[in-house]
C-alpha cells in the first residue's frame, strides 16, 4: 500500500494521469532482477526496461524485499523519521522513475 501512496503523491504533485499501478510491475526477488539486468550493478532500487520491438516495452520496478517489508512496518506516510528516511527516499526514487516512464511511454 505504501508504494501506491507514493505514486498517488507524485501523480498529484505533477498533475499526471497514469493508468498503471506500480504494484503491477513490482518485483522484490534479487535473483530475478539480476537475471533481467544481466551485467547491471546490484542496487536496492532499479527500474528495469526492455524494449524488444518498437512500440512495446517490458517494465519492472525492483525494490529489495526487506526494504519493502520495512516500509510496510514503518510507513513513511504516517511517520517519517531517521528510522525510515533512507528507505523512503529509495522507494520514492523508484516509484518516481516508474511514474515518469509510465507517463512518457
Amino acid at each position: 500500500m505504501v508504494l501506491a501512496e507514493l505514486q498517488l503523491l507524485l501523480k498529484d504533485i505533477y498533475a499526471l494521469e497514469i493508468g498503471h499501478d506500480v504494484y503491477d510491475f513490482l518485483i522484490t526477488d534479487e535473483a530475478l532482477a539480476a537475471n533481467l539486468d544481466s551485467g547491471g550493478r546490484s542496487m536496492d532500487e532499479k527500474l528495469l526496461i526492455s524494449e524488444p520491438e518498437q512500440g512495446a516495452a517490458e517494465v519492472a520496478l525492483f525494490l529489495e524485499h526487506s526494504l519493502v517489508e520495512r516500509l510496510q512496518s514503518q510507513t513513511p506516510t504516517k511517520r517519517l523519521d531517521e528510522s525510515n528516511l533512507g528507505d523512503f527516499w529509495t522507494a520514492l526514487e523508484g516509484v518516481s522513475h516508474f511514474t515518469y516512464y509510465a507517463f512518457n511511454a
